[in-house]
């Protein structure tokens, strides 16, 4: 809750506070489904002890929200406790998030290091027979390709070490009404300028976002035969050495040395995939469809430009547009952050 005795922003301190006090007590009485079971109370009586218990503790630690909207799409009672009591993934607690995330154009600067431009260099040479089959099955440039690997990951030496289900838990259960609040509160406080609404707003977009990527999870798991917990990767649930979220591997991954498998953790497989992925979005191969495109990698304005000038580093000619389109407003990307 708030603590009076901070600052506020504004002239009435206490008016605020007096507001945000009764809204609190308004949405906790009102929206009580932090803690909700999967079922409606009436309807336990049907459910099993083993399965009653299990509900009850999910709830309990903070779960019960995310859970509840899984089991409405169709995830079993089963595969949710297995994931949400299971104790290598810890109780929920707050997540903090932005109405409209930034990122710095600081971020981004130590990638044009010579001594990185240098190890690029040496990875498109030792990787150039893919590098060249992905230019030819996807017209995209290898330069655009190893920028966007070297910035990702360092060209695979860091790809994290989280287990990645958890994670984009994490971020869809950021939806909690009592989370939102606490967003709200907060960021008042600290004298942002939002409404509650868009507080609202942006916690239901993180909430459609990243449901789909903890099915998607669990779907990858279940393919490969192996325990959805032992998927590592960063804090913001993306993986492999090109750092996709589970959805993107679905849809754009690619088993680029054909060898039967298809991993991210695998060089051939990124450098191809990630081709893939921007080709989905790229028609022509002018900078500002190229620019739009890397935009879908990641939504931030200062990591587009940090791939298109590490590309021009290694080389990189391309056909500039008669007009280029205006930038959107710079937010960092949802898979990298909230």
């Amino acid at each position: 809750m708030i603590h009076s005795q901070r600052a506020y922003s504004n002239k009435k301190p206490i008016l605020r506070i007096l507001l945000l006090g009764a809204l609190s007590l308004s949405l906790l009485t009102t929206l009580q489904i932090d803690s909700f079971s999967l079922k409606p109370r009436n309807a336990l009586a049907n459910s099993g002890k083993d399965e009653r218990s299990a509900i009850d503790e999910m709830a309990f630690r903070g779960w019960g929200f995310i859970a509840h909207h899984l089991h409405e799409r169709g995830m079993s009672h089963r595969t949710l406790s297995k994931i949400f009591l299971d104790k290598r993934v810890p109780q929920f607690t707050f997540v903090p998030f932005a109405v409209a995330p930034k990122e710095s154009e600081r971020l981004y600067t130590q990638f044009l290091e010579p001594e990185r431009i240098q190890r690029a260099q040496s990875y498109l040479k030792k990787y150039t027979s893919f590098f060249h089959s992905a230019n030819h099955q996807f017209q995209i440039p290898p330069e655009v390709i190893a920028a966007i690997i070297l910035i990702e990951t360092d060209l695979g030496n860091f790809t994290g070490n989280h287990s990645i289900l958890p994670q984009l838990a994490r971020l869809a259960n950021a939806a909690t009404p009592s989370n939102i609040l606490k967003n709200y509160e907060r960021l008042v406080t600290d004298g942002e300028a939002v409404t509650f609404q868009q507080v609202q707003e942006r916690a239901s977009y993180l909430l459609r976002l990243f449901l789909p990527e903890v099915e998607a999870t669990v779907r990858i798991a279940r393919n490969k035969k192996s325990d959805p917990l032992k998927i590592k990767g960063s804090y913001a649930g993306a993986f492999g050495y090109a750092q996709f979220l589970p959805t993107s591997f679905e849809r754009f991954a690619i088993d680029g040395n054909q060898d039967g498998i298809v991993s991210l953790f695998q060089h051939p497989d990124a450098i191809i995939s990630v081709a893939r992925f921007l080709s989905h979005h790229q028609t022509t191969m002018k900078e500002d469809a190229l620019r739009q495109a890397v935009r879908r990698y990641n939504n931030s304005v200062p990591y587009v430009e940090a791939v298109l000038a590490v590309s021009k580093e290694l080389g990189l000619r391309i056909e500039p547009s008669e007009k280029d389109s205006d930038p959107p407003a710079n937010e960092v990307k949802d898979g990298s952050g909230v």
